[in-house]
Parts: C-alpha cells; structure tokens; sequence
C-alpha cells in the first residue's frame, strides 16, 4: 500500500510537472508509441500516418533539453495552453521520423493504450500525450506491486531498487526501460516464490515466465540474459530430471 501511495504520487507529479519529452530520448519513443497507436505496428523509414495539424510545433519540442521552452510557471502555463489548441478535429497525413523505429512494439504496449485512448475519447493532443505517460507508469506500478505482494524475502531491498528516483522518473515517460523494468522486477520476484515454496513449474507457470522474457528481450535484445534465471530453480522444482532440462 505504501509502495502504491508513493510511486502513484510522486510518478503522476513526474507525468505532468516533467517537460515535454525532457526525459531520455523521450520525443523518439513517442513517435513510436504513436505510431503503435495509430495501428502501424511495425514501424519503417518514411511511412505517414494521421497526425493533428500543427503538429510540428510539438514535435520540436523534442529539443527540450538543450532548448527549454520555459523556465517559470508563466512560461508553462502559455506553452500548454497554445498545446491544448492541438486537436485530432484537424489531422494531416505525415512522416515524423524516429531513432526508435528499430524497436519492436513491445516496450510500447501501455503508452500507446493511453494513447489510443486519447484519440478515441477525442481529447487534445496534449492530454493524450499525458495518458501514455500515465499508462506506462501505471503498467509499472502495478507489476511491481504484484511483485512485493509474492516475493519471499527481499521485499525492503526490493522496495527501495523500485523507488530509485532515476527509475520513478523514467516510469512517467515513454522510455523503453519503463516495461523492461516493470517485467524484470516481476519475474525475477515470482521466481524466487517458486524457489522458495518448492512449487513445480506448470504449463501455466511456464507460460507466464516465458512471457515475461520475452517481452523483455523483445523490448532491448541485450536482455536475453534473464533467460538464464532459470538456472537457479532447484529439483524440487520440476516433476522430472527429463522436464528440468527440457525446460
């Protein structure tokens, strides 16, 4: 409860107080997120989609770190009111390009909700843009909740890792590391339940392993590591030497 309390709190604080793509590569997971959205799930170089009129003027923004567009109160309030003016009443087809365009849809999969949901209830482009920041942070928050409820032992040293500021602040972005983080801390929790309560792996229990690692690997392929936590299951834990190695 605790946990839900802070990350929620200080993580939507983050979502709307955080400047327009001022996190890591944030413009570039957006136009992929946008794009995964939009229906084009996998993304190439040069193809257009519907985008509000305008909508350079948002893109741009993507400069945010070098150039900030405000550095007071005043200055905030000006820019997002001209943002709110951004609406999909006017749309054009367009190509914005991204450096994310090599990513598969995985790590997009809460973002571009909270997006789709934007663009179906019709609101600015500005608050949808907001809601695949809260969908990611969401998606983060809950699968690390589930994670403190099951892990055995741990659970401060846990607690602590998953409120890093660094990892709060990237889990109100679009940041690719937002699920690779969520399903890591996941996973690596239900394993150590079934480690510790000796509990065979079942199909549905493969299934849900297997998930987790793929997503993750297929959100950066330099994860394929986690594969080996298998590893660290015991005897006890497989019905036969022949399923133990089979697995």
């Amino acid at each position: 409860g605790v946990f839900l309390v802070l990350v929620l709190s200080f993580g939507f604080l983050n979502v709307i107080m955080t400047p327009i793509f001022y996190s890591w590569d944030e413009a570039e997971h957006f136009i992929k997120a946008y794009n995964t959205a939009s229906g084009n799930l996998i993304m190439r170089e040069g193809e257009v989609i519907a985008y509000p009129d305008n909508a350079e003027e948002f893109i741009d923004k993507k400069h945010q770190i070098e150039y900030p567009n405000y550095r007071s109160y005043e200055e905030f309030t000006e820019v997002t009111k001209d943002l709110l003016e951004l609406s999909y009443d006017d749309t054009e087809v367009t190509n914005y390009s991204s450096t994310a365009i090599t990513y598969t849809m995985a790590p997009y999969l809460f973002s571009s909700l909270g997006i789709a949901v934007g663009k179906i209830l019709n609101f600015p482009f500005l608050v949808s843009f907001y809601l695949g920041r809260f969908f990611n942070l969401l998606a983060y928050v809950l699968l690390v909740y589930f994670a403190l409820k099951i892990i055995p032992i741990g659970k401060k040293l846990l607690f602590i890792c998953a409120l890093l500021p660094t990892i709060v602040f990237q889990a109100a972005s679009y940041s690719a590391d937002v699920v690779i983080n969520g399903f890591s801390f996941f996973i690596f929790a239900l394993i150590m339940k079934w480690l510790f309560d000796k509990q065979r792996m079942t199909v549905p229990n493969l299934l849900i392993m297997c998930s987790c690692f793929i997503i993750i690997t297929a959100s950066k392929m330099t994860y394929v590591p986690i594969f080996l936590l298998v590893l660290v299951l015991k005897h006890d834990n497989f019905t036969s030497r022949k399923t133990e190695w089979l697995i």
